[in-house]
């Protein structure tokens, strides 16, 4: 895994983690979706391997109970989808798994359109519920004997869920009267926690970052037959929503990143993937500088083994 080379020193690894405590509430986003595959049987596994003379103890095998490609049901894995992108873009990583911290002048933006996915989560099920006659219809056309009408529950409406809460993850207050010591230890512990925090935050940024810097400066370079590559506009969207979360997310705590990302922001200025198409020297230019700061990117990442954590990290 990637990380962040330079460490902070102590004192400033307590600073930026106070830092990040007191500016950040926790957050924890739950989705469930609709399963859409279940174990065959013993009997049909044995069937099975039967069937290709197979050693049953080798063989295990699935059936797919609804079409996933149907609209309905891929509305409503978008709208799941696009809740947790957003729960994402706003947090940055915490140790604890799931959980993530989010900023406290955010909480009621983040509150609220939260309140909308759901909305729009309760809208697309109830399409899908619609349609559900049709979609079991299909699939006991498809399964044949292997179809079981138990495998479906009857309605759709509690299969599906988007819920989110701000746990406290806090020592308790009244730990403080009751066992002091304990108090001090648990307190010194999420001191830590946080601490731990503020570096996982900065590999995520330098992570994703050097992904984007190098991604863009790929493109921009000619191909093998001299002629630009071919970029989509996302190649350029892409690294300008990264700065937007930088600025919105970055506590100070890497110096040497903001200056990094500052740089960035200036080699792209305000062009397009347009102006970078239909203009060599530019596109050399932004190339060039670009190139640099991945290097420097580099420079600021080792390779070391463990969980990656990085800004999409989730409870998945």
């Amino acid at each position: 895994m990637s990380t962040a080379k330079a460490q902070l020193p102590d004192l400033e690894k307590i600073e930026y983690g106070n830092k990040l405590r007191s500016q950040t509430v926790a957050c924890r986003l739950h989705t469930a979706k609709l399963g859409t595959r279940r174990a065959l049987t013993r009997d049909q596994v044995r069937a099975a391997a039967a069937q290709f003379h197979a050693d049953v103890r080798s063989l295990s095998a699935s059936k797919k109970l609804v079409d996933t490609r149907h609209p309905a049901y891929r509305e409503v894995l978008s709208v799941l989808g696009r809740a947790k992108g957003y729960w994402k873009s706003l947090t940055v990583p915490y140790p604890d798994k799931g959980t993530r911290l989010l900023m406290r002048d955010r909480v009621a933006d983040f509150d609220h359109q939260m309140g909308l996915y759901r909305e729009a989560l309760e809208t697309a099920v109830q399409e899908l519920q619609n349609c559900y006659a049709d979609i079991r219809a299909r699939a006991q056309e498809r399964l044949g004997d292997l179809f079981d009408a138990q495998d479906y529950p009857l309605s759709l409406v509690d299969e599906f869920e988007l819920s989110w809460e701000y746990p406290n993850i806090e020592p308790p207050a009244y730990l403080k009267s009751v066992h002091p010591q304990l108090y001090e230890q648990e307190m010194a512990r999420i001191r830590s926690r946080f601490e731990e925090a503020v570096a996982l935050t900065e590999q995520a940024f330098v992570g994703k970052f050097h992904e984007l810097v190098t991604h863009l400066t790929d493109r921009l370079k000619g191909g093998v037959d001299g002629k630009p590559k071919v970029f989509q506009k996302s190649t350029v969207d892409n690294l300008r929503t990264f700065f937007e979360e930088f600025k919105a997310l970055n506590i100070g705590s890497s110096h040497e990143l903001t200056q990094l990302v500052e740089q960035a922001q200036a080699a792209v200025g305000g062009h397009d993937a347009e102006d970078l198409r239909g203009d060599d020297a530019l596109r050399a230019s932004v190339g060039e500088q670009l190139s640099g700061i991945g290097e420097a990117l580099t420079g600021l990442m080792v390779d070391r083994p463990g969980r990656a954590i990085d800004l999409d990290d989730d409870d998945e």
